[in-house]
C-alpha cells in the first residue's frame, strides 16, 4: 500500500523540521556528510534544493529565527494598520508601502509603519 501524498502544508512543515535538524547538527555539520544524506531523500524538495538549504542553514544558523521575527513584526504591523484604517484599509496599499521601504532594521520598520498607511 502506498502512502498518501502529502498536502502542501504538511510538506512545508516537514521541510521546516528538517531545517531545524540541519541547524541543530544532529546528523553532521560538515555540509558534505550525514546531514546532506539525511535531508536530500526526505526533504520533500528536489535534492539540489535540499543541499542548498542545508548549506545555508549550516553557515547562517540565525537566518530562520531572523525571518520568523520579521514575519511576526510585519503581521503585527499589518493588524495595527488594519485596525487604524478600518474599512478603508487596503492590504495592497500596505504591501506596496512595506515593499517600498526596502530592507530595514525592525525599529526603523516600526517607525515607518506606525503612521497611517
Amino acid at each position: 500500500m502506498e502512502d498518501p501524498p502529502l498536502s502542501a502544508r504538511s510538506t512545508r512543515r516537514m521541510t521546516k523540521c528538517r531545517r531545524r535538524t540541519a541547524r541543530a547538527g544532529w546528523y553532521g555539520t560538515d555540509g558534505q556528510g550525514a546531514n546532506r544524506r539525511f535531508r536530500a531523500p526526505h526533504a520533500g524538495v528536489p535534492s539540489v534544493d535540499a543541499v542548498i538549504e542545508t548549506d545555508r542553514y549550516i553557515t547562517m544558523p540565525g537566518q530562520a529565527l531572523s525571518y520568523k521575527i520579521g514575519q511576526f513584526e510585519i503581521e503585527r504591523q499589518r493588524a495595527a494598520a488594519s485596525e487604524r484604517g478600518g474599512a478603508a484599509f487596503s492590504l495592497a496599499a500596505f504591501h506596496d508601502r512595506l515593499l517600498s521601504l526596502g530592507s530595514l532594521p525592525l525599529t526603523a520598520l516600526r517607525r515607518e509603519l506606525d503612521g497611517p498607511t
